[in-house]
């Protein structure tokens, strides 16, 4: 009983603290003199390390009185990811308020809206005020935001902070932390966030290239990070990730904000067995990069995972077929994580937009990237209110409202090869769509594909229980037998960790970022970093679908949005019909450019203040005329804009589509050129590494500055546009765009019509001839024959239509993800873009996915004939 008690003793379970991160609402809140009263309301109480030897100035010391030990953080107020970063780690989160709520600013009600958003741990609201109204405090923030505990502490002697930490000790103590040496739930619970479960986590207290381990020689190096582990064990070795039995892979650390990296070695100590050492053998590490440098084949499924057994042979099963192999580019492990250089976190080269429907990649320069991709804004130092590119895409967004999937037929392009890329359904729902016949993009070639997304995420629940279960026994035999060997750290011991090899440029980058006081800011303290273990295949790229919804201020102002669309067409309209008029037309430059561009303004915001004037009452607001609120979450998000995405315990750039929500699976999405504030829920579809819900979601949307001459400024992450949910991982799921080809009556004659507009040669008209027409009203009809030669075409319906109806057609093909991921978000300054978009982050572990049918994506260039009319049957 002796030996057992001093192996809980040495594994942490008694002296792990407990992890209080006190977050200030705003900056004038005196934040740090909350963590000194919490410190030192216990007199007896004793430090158990320095302040001074941790980065982010953490307190950790042991209070007799309560029996408990306490690590105290204080985060900043203006760092919102590393506010998100330390709350999934806490296992009490303390919110120190304002003590008026007139004092809360658009930054706390945007922060509150964040955080509420990704979930929070056990939370307690306090103030520091003695003068403050606690009843009236608490009444005004619930007007918006639930508070957990229905009660706001008071925080301004010593005897309330004692009270506090009782309060916090009772919960802990509750919530099963307490349990951590007796079972396994208990040790996942430690972290209560959900998607902090199942995973070891660790607050950096030092962060260097020089430490345990020997520098790796060459162009790489070794990133050494020292903390306390929190949460569940530190696995060294994971069964499910392995290749072969022959040639192991170390285990995957990520870092939030950076990416993933391998874990090279570890080094920990405690009473029992003193200073431990783990490494990973560099020869296995050289041959496992040599086998992922020859191709595999093209296609392997993840099976589910066998929760009784610790074999990769037999708990997942792989299927694999033959296929040609694709040659990939000879980097080691390091370069697939992060590119080489500091430029890795860089935006992504992206392809044009897809809107303008010849969708051939191509590869653009940062500025191009920034132009297609980069939701742009006017610069604060410009008159206007809106850059000429927020105002196109209101206009945009309010057209795709008006007239939903409806385009033009080119008059100088063919119909047949335009849209050579679509065939017709007979309806949407309830037809098969014919999937052998789709053309998967090259990027499916190294992707993860589950059989059973969701029976999977059970089985994967199911067997990292047993193992920590599993691992627990272990625990207790090594303690008594020194000679076996360790396959995992314990969770509440202090350890340093090598992650590498890393580039020398990312590794100086992340030193120099979480270690320096950054310049121009208020911060005493450098940006916190956590590294986080991954769950089995979490290191493997796929397609993730979030379930999104826009944030609520969006909500409110759809009619404001609205009102700012139909004044920015009046003043489109009147600039176009002013020049036609006009005999010297200078297209817009010099004054006369400025001078539309101040009329359009001033429209704009005459308008837009006319529309709010009237909901004065209600909203009981002022209303500057010459300054009109409409927040900037209102403006539309497009499809395959930039957007940043905090999944859970990552945060990566993308560029998500956007698609209906579906009852099943199996059921066909219809693609959404515009996330607009007035839709539902929508589904924003990424490339990124695999993950398990549940996992809150937040999209951030990804800015530039445009001055009044059309430059581009830095990029920078701009606000909340929208809050959800991981839905599921799968890249077989059917997002499907449809496209209304429009045409007019021109003869009427009872049920039959000659329409016009639609196509402008007769071989068109004879190749969409079966494909089935539609009318606004309702009627229903096809085409009987082509009229003339100049595009007219015969059609008849099941009703008489009328001259005013418009005629449609409607055409379908399916649409994937653009292929962007960056892992890399920490800093957007001083970015250069890869030359290739396949140079984008993937994972090492990837895995393939078969490509439908014999087609080739060159196959997309030839020019149809009339065989191709089968298509439309």
């Amino acid at each position: 009983m002796s030996e057992l008690k001093k192996f809980m003793e040495s594994r942490g379970s008694v002296s792990v603290p407990i992890l209080c991160v006190i977050v200030p609402l705003t900056e004038a809140v005196p934040a740090q003199l909350a963590q000194v009263l919490l410190r030192g309301c216990d007199p007896n109480a004793v430090d158990v390390r320095n302040q001074a030897d941790s980065l982010q100035q953490v307190s950790h010391f042991h209070s007799p009185l309560l029996g408990k030990y306490f690590s105290l953080v204080t985060a900043e107020a203006g760092d919102l990811f590393g506010c998100l970063d330390l709350v999934k780690l806490a296992d009490r989160l303390i919110l120190v308020l304002p003590s008026s709520y007139s004092r809360f600013d658009e930054s706390a009600d945007r922060f509150l809206t964040a955080l509420y958003a990704q979930g929070m741990v056990n939370t307690s609201f306090v103030v520091m005020s003695s003068s403050c109204d606690l009843k009236e405090l608490r009444d005004s923030v619930q007007t918006k935001f639930k508070i957990p505990e229905n009660e706001v502490h008071p925080l301004n002697n010593d005897l309330q902070a004692l009270n506090l930490l009782r309060r916090i000790c009772l919960a802990h103590l509750l919530c099963g932390s307490s349990k951590l040496a007796k079972t396994p739930e208990g040790m996942t619970t430690m972290c209560t966030h959900s998607s902090a479960r199942f995973r070891a986590g660790l607050l950096a207290d030092s962060v260097s290239l020089s430490g345990s381990f020997s520098q790796s020689e060459g162009s790489s190096e070794y990133l050494h990070i020292s903390g306390q582990l929190k949460g569940a064990p530190l696995f060294l070795f994971e069964p499910l990730e392995q290749p072969s039995p022959n040639s192991p892979t170390p285990p995957v650390i990520y870092l939030p904000g950076w990416g993933d990296f391998p874990l090279h070695g570890v080094f920990w100590s405690d009473n029992v067995y003193g200073t431990r050492r783990w490494s990973y053998d560099m020869h296995s590490l050289a041959q496992s990069a040599e086998q992922h440098k020859c191709t595999s084949s093209k296609l392997n499924v993840i099976g589910d995972v066998g929760a009784d057994s610790d074999q990769s042979d037999d708990s997942i099963d792989m299927e694999q077929h033959s296929g040609s192999e694709i040659e990939s580019e000879p980097s080691d492990y390091a370069a697939k994580v992060v590119k080489g250089n500091i430029g890795s976190a860089s935006l992504p080269p992206i392809p044009m937009d897809a809107s303008s429907e010849p969708e051939d990649e191509q590869n653009l320069d940062f500025d191009d990237a920034l132009t297609s991709y980069a939701a742009r804004t006017m610069a604060s130092s410009c008159r206007s209110v809106f850059s000429s590119a927020q105002l196109a895409k209101f206009r945009a967004a309010r057209m795709e409202e008006m007239f939903p999937d409806e385009v033009e037929t080119p008059p100088n392009v063919p119909a047949r090869e335009r849209f050579a890329k679509y065939r017709c359904l007979p309806r949407f729902q309830g037809s098969v769509w014919p999937v052998d016949k789709d053309r998967l993009p090259d990027e499916y070639e190294n992707i993860a594909c589950f059989r059973n997304y969701h029976r999977n995420r059970r089985s994967v629940i199911r067997y990292m229980q047993k193992r920590i279960t599993k691992s627990l026994s272990e625990e207790i035999s090594t303690a008594l037998d020194h000679s076996q060997v360790i396959k995992h750290v314990p969770p509440g011991v202090r350890l340093e960790l090598a992650l590498g090899p890393i580039s020398p440029d990312v590794a100086s980058a992340i030193v120099k970022h979480h270690t320096a006081v950054p310049l121009g800011t208020k911060s005493k303290r450098p940006a916190p970093l956590i590294a986080w273990s991954l769950l089995p295949h979490e290191s493997r790229i796929s397609v993730c679908h979030f379930s999104m919804h826009r944030v609520n201020s969006a909500l409110r102002a759809v009619t404001d949005l609205a009102v700012v669309a139909t004044a920015a067409n009046k003043a489109a309209e009147a600039k176009e019909k002013a020049a036609l008029a006009s005999e010297n037309i200078t297209l817009g430059l010099g004054e006369e450019a400025c001078s539309w561009a101040e009329q359009g303004d001033e429209e704009i915001r005459r308008a837009l203040a006319d529309h709010q004037s009237h909901r004065v009452s209600v909203r009981k607001a002022k209303i500057d005329p010459t300054n009109p609120i409409l927040p900037p979450e209102v403006e539309p998000i497009k499809s395959k804009e930039l957007m940043l995405f905090q999944v859970g315990v990552r945060r990566f750039i993308s560029a998500p589509i956007y698609s209906t929500a579906t009852a099943s699976p199996h059921e066909k999405a219809k693609y959404e050129v515009f996330f607009s504030s007035s839709q539902n829920d929508m589904i924003a579809s990424v490339y990124a590494p695999v993950m398990y819900s549940p996992a809150n979601v937040l999209q951030f949307r990804i800015r530039v500055d445009e001055d009044e001459e059309g430059n581009l400024g830095q990029p920078y992450v701009g606000e909340l546009v929208a809050t959800g949910s991981l839905h599921s991982v799968d890249p077989m799921r059917l997002t499907i765009k449809r496209i209304m080809l429009s045409g007019h009556p021109f003869k009427i004659q009872q049920r039959q019509a000659v329409v016009r507009f639609m196509f402008f040669n007769p071989v068109d008209v004879e190749y969409f001839k079966t494909v089935p027409l539609e009318t606004k009203n309702g009627a229903v009809g096809h085409i009987k024959e082509p009229v003339g030669t100049h595009g007219l075409m015969k059609c008849v319906f099941d009703r008489p239509i009328n001259a005013s109806d418009v005629v449609l057609m409607p055409l379908y093909r399916r649409v994937f993800p653009k292929n962007v991921y960056r892992p890399r978000t920490t800093t957007l300054e001083d970015v250069s873009l890869p030359e290739k978009i396949s140079s984008c982050y993937v994972s090492k572990d990837t895995i393939q996915l078969r490509m439908k049918g014999e087609t080739r994506p060159g196959d997309m260039d030839e020019q149809p004939d009339h065989g191709l009319m089968s298509v439309f049957v």
